[in-house]
């Protein structure tokens, strides 16, 4: 699941799209969504770090839509544990967690 813009709308709609479709072609496996914290190249944002409550809506929305979630990224750019995306993926991991499973 790519990031083109700040389009949040657009975002979750194509995600609720693709797990629809890939759940339709898995014959009963699980679903994954693959999410990278950075603008896709070839964007005005290209490389850039998605901010932080856009991220959290993409972890949230992928969350929702899959039945797990698989973070990527290049080797090309350094790794910045400060960076805003990754606090966010720490409380998201926090959160799932910590919830309790529904009965």
């Amino acid at each position: 699941m790519y990031t083109f813009d700040d389009n949040q709308a657009a975002w979750a709609t194509r995600a609720a799209s693709e797990a629809a479709e890939d759940r339709a072609l898995a014959s009963g496996k699980p679903v994954f969504l693959y999410l990278w914290p950075q603008y896709h190249d070839g964007t005005p944002k290209q490389f850039q770090y998605v901010d932080t409550a856009y991220w959290k809506f993409q972890l949230n929305t992928a969350y929702r839509d899959a039945d797990g979630i698989v973070l990527w990224g290049s080797s090309h750019f350094p790794w910045d544990e400060a960076s805003g995306w990754w606090a966010a993926t720490l409380d998201f991991i926090r959160q799932v967690g910590s919830a309790k499973p529904p009965v």
